[in-house]
């Protein structure tokens, strides 16, 4: 019965998917029914992956990926069915080996209601090679991974002891290329509520990690904690970079800096309050965005997603709310290494389905790939473009 519905669903989506061309690329949804593209990859043969899963907050979030060529059309898709275990994909990578590696969560088999980490190996054509579990005492998922050098995997997110009420550390750990675990580190201070943003590799083999961390769940008094580790994880520092914000809603960072995106009060009006750091957490410059910066007037802005870009800056996925005229829109904008807006693309969807992207990133031909979902039918959604200016 799977079988039939998986190639069936695979058939409408290759036969009756939509297309339209955007400005300077082109946008396309996919028809399967309940899902949600929350990540995107570029592959080596120049088409896309993307990892999604079903909206459903109370039902088993299975792994899935969907790979297209560079025209957006569909190649294949699988899913990822580990003995009816609740499973919470939150990020992808592609590996230097080909095929891919799916890290979040997993229910363990002897305690539904304890999650372990995730780590789920992929060939190049989308089917499974192995899957790891990695837990300890408490509830575990990782949301941040990276390949090192030598094939080893690099990964962290969140834990959380259910003893210890409002409590949530960070965690890093590495493994071999087969998923087997190499080491752990644990970071963090009780009674703080920690998320983990971006895992930078630093050329002496070290790490920074850059997270965000609040008092509970009840008080957002957020504030910016970068950590420094050495290579086999142990922390040497840690920095309180940007302490008493609202909330950190993106970042990007690489060994030459980072980018954060925090939630902003100018006037009555939301913004996005853009700053730029060092690796050691020394603000270098700051920026206030507003919806009028970007064509909505009037409206709340918020980020969802940013990524480096080859030139030093940044692209990033945004949405506008609150305006009367144009009401909720989704849109993809460049930066450049200063926070100066270089060009911004609003997408308008298919049938007036609005689409929320999710990700974004530059491709290696200097395009770029933005990934989503429409809002009302929960279609899959993918579009590229080019660097030009909305019109």
């Amino acid at each position: 019965m799977y079988n039939f519905l998986q190639i069936s669903l695979f058939i409408l989506a290759t036969l009756l998917g939509s297309t339209a061309q955007a400005q300077g690329g082109w946008q396309r949804i996919y028809e399967f029914g309940g899902a949600e593209f929350t990540g995107v990859a570029n592959t080596p043969d120049g088409g896309y992956a993307q990892l999604y899963g079903p909206n459903e907050f109370f039902a088993p979030h299975i792994p899935r990926l969907h790979k297209t060529d560079a025209d957006g059309n569909v190649q294949w898709q699988k899913r990822y069915l580990l003995s009816n275990i609740r499973q919470n994909p939150r990020n992808f990578i592609n590996t230097s080996g080909g095929g891919y590696l799916i890290t979040g969560g997993q229910a363990d088999p002897s305690n539904s209601n304890k999650w372990d980490v995730m780590l789920l190996k992929t060939d190049a054509a989308g089917d499974q090679v192995w899957v790891k579990s990695i837990g300890g005492l408490e509830n575990e998922s990782a949301s941040q991974l990276y390949e090192a050098a030598n094939g080893d995997f690099l990964l962290g997110g969140e834990r959380n002891l259910d003893t210890v009420l409002y409590d949530n550390d960070l965690f890093l750990m590495k493994s071999d290329a087969e998923g087997n675990l190499l080491w752990r580190k644990d970071y963090g201070s009780q009674g703080l509520w920690e998320y983990l943003h971006a895992i930078v590799p630093l050329s002496n083999g070290g790490h920074v990690l850059v997270a965000n961390g609040f008092e509970n769940q009840l008080n957002y008094n957020n504030s910016v904690y970068y950590y420094t580790t050495d290579a086999d994880g142990n922390q040497l520092q840690v920095a309180n970079v940007l302490p008493g914000i609202s909330s950190l809603d993106a970042v990007a960072a690489d060994l030459s800096g980072v980018f954060l995106a925090v939630v902003d009060t100018v006037g009555t009006d939301l913004a996005i309050r853009l700053l730029r750091t060092d690796l050691a957490g020394n603000i270098l410059w700051e920026k206030d965005y507003l919806g009028a910066d970007f064509g909505f007037p009037n409206s709340y802005v918020s980020a969802k997603k940013m990524r480096s870009t080859n030139d030093g800056g940044v692209v990033m996925t945004l949405y506008t709310y609150g305006n009367p005229a144009g009401g909720f829109k989704s849109l993809v904008v460049k930066l450049d290494n200063q926070g100066d807006l270089q060009w911004s693309r609003a997408f308008n969807g298919f049938g007036g389905a609005i689409p929320t992207l999710y990700d974004t990133r530059q491709s290696p031909d200097g395009t770029y790939i933005a990934c989503g979902y429409l809002i009302g039918n929960l279609t899959g959604f993918l579009a590229t473009m080019k660097g030009l200016p909305l019109s």
